[in-house]
């Protein structure tokens, strides 16, 4: 209703369903292109993270293992989650909304961060893991 996204992240269970506010996704109080993202992680091939996540209703996926990371002690660290994979998608949403273009409603963006998506290879959570992985070129091609 304000005219913003809101990237979250699936959760880190391993489980089917995924928390909140994500999970709003599933229960019809959004609609996929509302501008809520509910985001999945998975591997460098695209496999889906042993501790990810998984939903029919989720919008998609980014890299969320071996992240590298700010840590105490001024120190670099690599982390895992579903954690680290939203925020790829909101930097993703930044580089678009730097360009200016008019298309950018959260219904826009929603929309196309998914049609841009690079089908997900996990055979086993097809369906599952929105409508592929984070496919940054492809995504902010659309506002070039």
């Amino acid at each position: 209703a304000r005219g913003i996204v809101v990237v979250n992240s699936s959760g880190n269970s391993g489980t089917e369903g995924m928390v909140f506010p994500a999970q709003n996704l599933t229960t019809g109080l959004f609609t996929a292109n509302s501008g809520l993202l509910g985001i999945g992680s998975v591997s460098l091939k695209g496999m889906k993270s042993s501790f990810s996540t998984y939903s029919a209703g989720m919008s998609l996926t980014a890299p969320g293992e071996k992240v590298i990371t700010s840590y105490p002690d001024s120190r670099l660290a690599y982390a895992s989650g579903t954690s680290f994979a939203a925020p790829a998608v909101s930097g993703a949403a930044a580089l678009a909304l730097s360009t200016g273009a008019a298309s950018l409603s959260p219904a826009n963006i929603a929309a196309n961060l998914r049609l841009t998506a690079t089908p997900s290879p996990d055979l086993l959570f097809k369906g599952k893991l929105g409508q592929g992985v984070l496919n940054v070129g492809a995504f902010v091609g659309r506002y070039r």
